[in-house]
C-alpha cells in the first residue's frame, strides 16, 4: 500500500507533458469552441422551453412557482445525460488511434513516461473540456434550486451521477480507442457497443414482457440497470446520498474495468497490422461452400465477374477488394440481418397481440432504419476520406479518369449497400402490412382522414427507403470530399444527419411555445417534412392522414417530391465539383479526361 500511494504521489507531482499537450492543442482548435457554442445553445435553449412552459402554467402569479424546481431540475440533469452520451464518445474514441495512425504511439512508449501515464494523461485530456460543459448547467441548477422542490441531498447525488457517466463513458470510448486500430472503428464501436451496454438490457427486457416470458419487478431491474446511472438518479427522491453512492458502485466497477482493459491493450495491440478480417472471414467460408456446392451440381446464385479491372479500375476495387464490395459478400451478410429480424417479427406476431404488436413491428422498423442509415452514412464518408487518409488520393489524382468518374466508381459499392438493406426492409414492410390488414378491416386504423391500405403503405415506405438512403449517401460523400481525415468526415457526416432531423422538429417546438401558435394544425405542421425523420415514424403508427388533416398520399408525395430535389442537388453538386473538391485544378482534368476518351480502349485480351 505504500508504494501504490508513494506511486501515485509521484504521479501527482510529477509534470504532465500529454495532458498538457492535449489542452493545448484543443485550446487552438476552432472546433472546441464551436461544439461547446452548440451544447451551450442546445441546453439553454430547451430550458427555456421548460421553463416559458412552466411560467405558462402558473398563470400571473409568480407564488405557484415555487416547489416547481424539481422537474426542471430532473430535465437538466437527464439533458446533460444525453449530452455526455453523444459528445464525449466522439471526443475520446480518437485518443488512441490517433496515435496509432500517426505511428507516434511507438515514440510514446520509447519515451521515461509508462502506460499507465500515457493513458491516464490522454484520458483526463479529454475529460476536462467535457467537464467544462457540466459547468455550463451551473446557472441553470442555480435556478431550479431558487424556486424549491430540490433538497441539497438530490443536488449533490445528480452532480455526483453525472461526474461518474463522464468517468465511465470516457473510459469506455478510450478503451475502443486502444483496441481499435483506427479511428473510425473505435468511433463507431463506442456508439455500437456502448448502445449495446445501455439500451442492451432495456430493449431486452422490454421484448421478454411483450413476449410474456417474464414480468420484471423491482430487484430484477436494480440488477439489469446497475450499469445505467440515470436508473440510480431516478431513486434520489427517496435514498439519501449514502445509498446512491452505495447503488454506485456497479459503475465504479464497470469504470476501473473498463481502464484496465485500455491499459492491456495499449501495449498489445499497438502495433497492429492492417488486416481485413471480415474479408478473411468470407474467403475462408468461399472454401467451404464451394466445397458443399458441388454435391448439388455446381448451382451459382451470382457469378463473381470480377477478374479483370477492364475500364472501370475504382469500381472493380471497390467491389472486389474490399468485404462491402462483392455481392456475395453481401448477400451472406443480408441474410445475417434478415434471419433475426424474421424471427422477431414471428415472434412479436405470436405473443404480442392488437396493437401492441404493430407497435412492436414498428420499433423493429425503426431499429433497421437506424443500422440502414448508419451503415451507409460511414460508409459514404469513408470513400474519398480514406483515400486521403492512405495517402492514395494523389495517386487517382494522376490517372486520366476524371473527377466525375471517380466518384461515381467510388460510390458503386455504397449502391451495393444499399440494395441488400433493401431485401430485410421489404421484408417488414409486408410482414407489417399482412398483420395490418387484418386489424384495419376491424376499424383499429380508422381515424378522421382515410389513412391507405396495406399496399399504400408498402409503396410509400419502399419509395422513402429508395429517396433517403441515396439521399444520405451522397450527403455523407460530400462531407468526406471536404474533409481531411476518416473520423472527422464521419463524425460530421454523422452529427449533419442528427442535426437535419432534430432540429427542424426542436425550432417548430419552441415556435409553438414563444409564439403561443398550434404548429400541429395547417399550414404550420407541413414545415415538419423539413425533418426527414418525421415522416417514417407517421407512417409507421399510421398517423400520415391525421397529422396533416389531409389525404395520406399528398403529404406522402410532398415528402417524396421535397427530398427527391435534395437527393438531385447533393447527387449534382458531388459530381461536378468533384475535381474541385478532390483537389484537381479543372483545366488539367478537362485535359486528361479528353485525352482519356480519345485513347483506344484496350480488350481483355489485349490487356492481358
Amino acid at each position: 500500500m505504500r508504494f501504490s500511494l508513494s506511486r501515485l504521489g509521484r504521479f501527482l507531482r510529477a509534470p504532465m507533458p500529454l495532458l498538457g499537450k492535449e489542452l493545448t492543442e484543443q485550446a487552438a482548435r476552432r472546433r472546441t469552441y464551436v461544439m461547446r457554442v452548440i451544447y451551450a445553445s442546445l441546453l439553454f435553449l430547451v430550458f427555456a422551453l421548460l421553463l416559458h412552459d412552466r411560467l405558462r402554467i402558473a398563470g400571473r402569479d409568480p407564488f405557484n412557482m415555487f416547489g416547481s424546481g424539481r422537474q426542471l431540475f430532473e430535465a437538466i440533469v437527464y439533458l446533460q445525460f444525453t449530452g455526455i452520451c453523444v459528445f464525449l464518445p466522439a471526443m475520446m474514441s480518437g485518443v488512441i488511434t490517433y496515435e496509432k495512425e500517426r505511428e507516434s504511439l511507438a515514440l510514446l512508449l520509447m519515451t521515461d513516461l509508462g502506460p499507465w501515464e500515457i493513458l491516464l494523461q490522454k484520458y483526463f485530456g479529454r475529460l476536462i473540456p467535457m467537464f467544462t460543459f457540466l459547468l455550463l448547467s451551473l446557472p441553470l441548477l442555480a435556478i431550479c434550486y431558487s424556486f424549491g422542490g430540490v433538497t441539497t441531498n438530490e443536488l449533490s447525488a445528480g452532480v455526483f451521477l453525472l461526474l461518474l457517466s463522464c468517468l465511465q463513458i470516457g473510459a469506455f470510448s478510450i478503451m475502443m480507442s486502444a483496441w481499435c486500430r483506427t479511428t473510425t472503428a473505435a468511433f463507431i464501436s463506442s456508439y455500437i457497443f456502448g448502445a449495446v451496454l445501455y439500451l442492451g438490457p432495456a430493449l431486452f427486457c422490454l421484448l421478454l414482457d411483450v413476449m410474456n416470458v417474464h414480468n420484471f419487478r423491482g430487484s430484477d431491474e436494480d440488477i439489469v440497470f446497475a450499469l445505467f446511472p440515470p436508473y440510480v438518479f431516478d431513486d434520489t427522491r427517496s435514498s439519501s446520498f449514502d445509498v446512491v453512492a452505495v447503488q454506485s458502485i456497479p459503475i465504479m466497477v464497470s469504470t476501473v474495468v473498463f481502464m484496465i482493459i485500455a491499459r492491456i491493450a495499449l501495449v498489445r495491440r499497438a502495433f497492429l497490422a492492417r488486416k481485413q478480417r471480415l474479408l478473411r472471414i468470407f474467403k475462408s467460408q468461399d472454401v467451404f461452400w464451394n466445397r458443399l456446392n458441388r454435391l448439388v451440381g455446381g448451382v451459382v446464385l451470382v457469378k463473381d465477374t470480377g477478374g479483370l479491372p477492364g475500364n472501370d479500375p475504382v469500381k472493380w476495387r471497390e467491389v472486389t477488394k474490399k468485404p462491402l464490395g462483392k455481392i456475395n459478400y453481401l448477400l451472406r451478410l443480408m441474410v445475417i440481418v434478415e434471419v433475426p429480424l424474421v424471427l422477431a417479427a414471428i415472434a412479436l406476431m405470436v405473443h404480442a397481440s392488437g396493437r401492441g404488436r404493430l407497435e412492436s413491428l414498428s420499433a423493429v422498423v425503426m431499429i433497421l432504419w437506424a443500422m440502414a442509415v448508419l451503415t451507409v452514412v460511414v460508409k459514404s464518408a469513408n470513400a474519398v476520406s480514406s483515400e486521403r487518409t492512405s495517402q492514395t488520393l494523389e495517386v487517382l489524382l494522376t490517372t486520366p479518369l476524371s473527377g466525375e468518374d471517380i466518384i461515381r466508381q467510388k460510390m458503386s459499392g455504397v449502391w451495393r449497400v444499399i440494395l441488400v438493406f433493401l431485401i430485410p426492409f421489404l421484408t417488414l414492410f409486408l410482414v407489417q402490412a399482412v398483420v395490418s390488414r387484418a386489424y384495419w378491416s376491424r376499424g383499429i386504423f380508422y381515424g378522421r382522414w382515410d389513412e391507405p391500405n396495406p399496399v399504400g403503405y408498402v409503396i410509400i415506405s419502399l419509395a422513402t427507403v429508395l429517396v433517403y438512403l441515396p439521399m444520405f449517401a451522397w450527403f455523407s460523400n460530400w462531407v468526406g470530399m471536404k474533409t481531411k481525415t476518416r473520423a472527422r468526415a464521419i463524425t460530421v457526416a454523422l452529427t449533419g444527419v442528427v442535426l437535419w432531423s432534430a432540429v427542424p422538429v426542436f425550432v417548430l417546438a419552441l415556435l409553438g411555445v414563444f409564439v403561443d401558435t398550434h404548429v400541429d394544425d395547417p399550414p404550420l405542421n407541413w414545415l415538419f417534412l423539413l425533418s426527414p425523420a418525421t415522416f417514417i415514424p407517421l407512417v409507421e403508427l399510421g398517423e400520415l392522414g391525421n397529422f396533416f388533416e389531409t389525404q395520406a398520399w399528398l403529404p406522402a408525395l410532398a415528402n417524396l417530391v421535397w427530398y427527391g430535389f435534395l437527393l438531385y442537388i447533393l447527387r449534382r453538386s458531388c459530381i461536378v465539383h468533384a475535381d474541385r473538391y478532390l483537389g484537381r485544378p479543372t483545366r488539367q482534368s478537362r485535359r486528361l479526361w479528353r485525352t482519356y476518351r480519345r485513347a483506344p480502349k484496350p480488350t481483355v485480351e489485349g490487356s492481358l
